[in-house]
Order: structure tokens, then C-alpha cells, then sequence
């Protein structure tokens, strides 16, 4: 049995040599308040990747968050799914003016 070497555990893997498709994947298992929050600010394609419409047709946002970031994050993922939103699933935070917003999109 052939045990790795010292060199060969330093090999560093980038993630950006992941195809964009790949990143998508991972991208989609997020929470949006962790793509607006955190993985969209590690990289300029990871900020491109985390704009795609694709990732915005089904959002679920926790309530977790107090409220007035709740209703922010909202209207950030209504935006960014460019009118194919298809499901918005978050917790008692819904106001009338979030409604009216997302109705208007």
C-alpha cells in the first residue's frame, strides 16, 4: 500500500479550475444569505457565478437573520432571478411591501 508523500500532500487545488458548470452545482447547494453574505465576496468569479438567474428560482431564506436583512436578502434574490423566480420560501418576515415588490417583478 503506497502512502502519499510529504510533496504530494503540499499539492495545492485551485478552485477556479473547476468549469463554471461545477461551481454552479456547488453554488445551488447554498443558502442565498450565504451567497450574498459570504461566497459571492471570495472572488470576482465567484461573484459572477453567484448572479446567475439559475441559482434564483428557488430561494429559501431562514429567519435566522433579523428582519430588516431578512427583507434585503429577499429582494436581492427576486432581483438576481431575473423574473424566473418560482419559489420564495422564508419564514413569518414576508411584509406587504416585500409581496407588492416581488409581484411587480
Amino acid at each position: 500500500m503506497d502512502f502519499p508523500t510529504p510533496d504530494s500532500l503540499r499539492e495545492v487545488r485551485n478552485w477556479l479550475d473547476l468549469p463554471q458548470e461545477v461551481m454552479s452545482l456547488v453554488f445551488l447547494k447554498l443558502e442565498a444569505v450565504d451567497i450574498l453574505l459570504g461566497s459571492q465576496l471570495v472572488c470576482s468569479a465567484w461573484q459572477k457565478i453567484s448572479k446567475e438567474p439559475h441559482l434564483w428560482h428557488l430561494v429559501q431564506i431562514q429567519s435566522h437573520q433579523d428582519s430588516l436583512k431578512v427583507v434585503k436578502i429577499a429582494r436581492a434574490a427576486v432581483d438576481r432571478s431575473c423574473g424566473k423566480l418560482v419559489k420564495l420560501s422564508m419564514d413569518s418576515q414576508a411584509t406587504d411591501e416585500l409581496l407588492q415588490y416581488i409581484a411587480d417583478r
